[in-house]
């Protein structure tokens, strides 16, 4: 009796804590996901496509988002114009339409969540609208404020009407 008592015990504590960690996971994941749009809202926004934003406005508004190697690698990259160069060329405006999380893993060795992502960008002006689908990896860690930091950025580029973006 006393050995049915303390197994249905366990169990229940085991299943408690397992639904816990779901519980816990499913919270971060929603985390990660409204700090990715936010971060990539800050990359791929341009309202006056006449008047873009610098990529020295782009790169302030995206630093704080950003460990500092992988803001140094992005600059080096020249990423912060990318949107900006292509809304001029274009003369369209863009807009982050939304941001999917294809695959969230956490890595414990170096402490960072992995993720698989789609960004799906707007580009309009008055007379069309196309949505461009890119495939990326972000890698974000916490730093030491815990708040969330990109350790990693990755994106396929695409050439839409002979631009990269």
């Amino acid at each position: 009796m006393k050995k049915t008592l303390l197994l249905i015990l366990l169990l229940m504590s085991f299943f408690s804590l397992v639904g816990c960690r779901n519980e816990e996971e499913k919270i971060i994941q929603q985390e990660i996901e409204a700090f990715v749009k936010e971060y990539k809202s800050t990359l791929y926004s341009v309202d006056d496509p006449l008047n873009p934003p610098s990529s020295l406005e782009v790169s302030k508004n995206a630093r704080h988002y950003l460990a500092k190697n992988e803001f140094e690698t992005l600059m080096a990259n020249r990423i912060f114009e990318l949107a900006s160069n292509t809304a001029k060329a274009l003369n369209k405006q863009i807009v982050l339409e939304d941001v999917v999380l294809e695959k969230v893993t956490f890595n414990d060795d170096g402490g960072a969540w992995d993720c698989d992502i789609t960004l799906k960008v707007k580009l309009y002006d008055q007379q069309s609208s196309e949505i461009i689908e890119k495939k990326g990896q972000l890698s974000i860690m916490r730093n030491s404020n815990e708040a969330l930091m990109v350790v990693r950025d990755w994106e396929e580029r695409i050439k839409v009407d002979g631009e990269l973006l």
